[in-house]
């Protein structure tokens, strides 16, 4: 509703106003029924956070554990591949939906990109749920993606590994990147930078273990994967379904039936 005084030009709302207007709400029983369907979202969201940490600890446990004993300290970059970002120009930054998405340092703690780009570059990375991504000021983290394909952007590297998968490259990043940091942390903003990389190892666990730690670690990798993408899809139900169910759009007995097409 929009109001305008009498005699002015300039749209506004007062007290009296708002006192008038009328909205429609749900009766009490509705609101706990709305409440109940998507508490099962939020449980199941719950359920599958749990899942990811578990995975998340017993893949470091074994980590620790196939390294202990006769692993070798290798060159961080004999180990690795590493990929650097590229610097999309701000010039061409555009709204979500507009061109691709980039992933910079701050999308690494939400996993959603805020920034797009209608550029291409000739080196360009773009990355996929799961590659492990660090972000180069502050902080160095071995981080997974977790959200939607998009262009790495400057200040962020892509580790790979040619031959194993994604669970040993985030492992073997843990120390080299935890010592950098320790050794920049007396400077007020830190930066890494391909010189460290350079003259920091890996512990790299002998054959039998490493094929061992890769068995049993990838599938727990990918799994976790998999699960925040379902809790994305989980999150993105629940936030499209409450507006309907409040407004009166969508009766709860629909909504239940969508939820149960959604696997929950």
């Amino acid at each position: 509703m929009i109001v305008k005084a009498e005699g002015s030009t300039v749209h506004h709302l007062n007290v009296p106003d708002i006192r008038s207007f009328e909205v429609w709400v749900p009766s009490l029983p509705e609101q706990q029924a709305i409440v109940e369907v998507l508490g099962a979202l939020d449980d199941k969201i719950a359920a599958n956070t749990a899942l990811a940490a578990t995975a998340e600890a017993t893949i470091a446990t074994a980590y620790i554990a196939a390294i202990r004993g006769d692993a070798a300290e290798r060159p961080l970059l004999d180990e690795l591949v590493i990929e650097f970002g590229e610097p999309f120009g701000g010039a061409q930054f555009s709204e979500p939906g507009l061109g691709r998405p980039l992933i910079r340092i701050r999308d690494l703690k939400t996993f959603k990109s805020q920034v797009w780009s209608t550029e291409s570059r000739p080196r360009e990375v773009v990355v996929t749920a799961g590659d492990v991504l660090v972000g180069m000021d502050a902080e160095f983290r071995a981080t997974p993606w977790l959200g939607e394909a998009g262009l790495l952007n400057q200040r962020v590297l892509r580790a790979r590994h040619a031959t194993f998968g994604r669970a040993l490259v985030r492992e073997m990043l843990r120390r080299p990147l935890a010592e950098v940091e320790g050794e920049k942390s007396a400077t007020t903003v830190i930066h890494l930078n391909k010189a460290d990389l350079v003259r920091k190892t890996v512990d790299v666990p002998n054959a039998d273990s490493l094929i061992a730690f890769e068995r049993l670690a990838e599938p727990l990798y990918e799994a976790r994967v998999a699960l925040a993408n379902e809790n994305r899809t989980l999150a993105a139900t629940r936030d499209a379904l409450l507006p309907q169910l409040m407004s009166g759009k969508l009766r709860v007995r629909d909504a239940e039936d969508l939820i149960v097409q959604a696997g929950v």
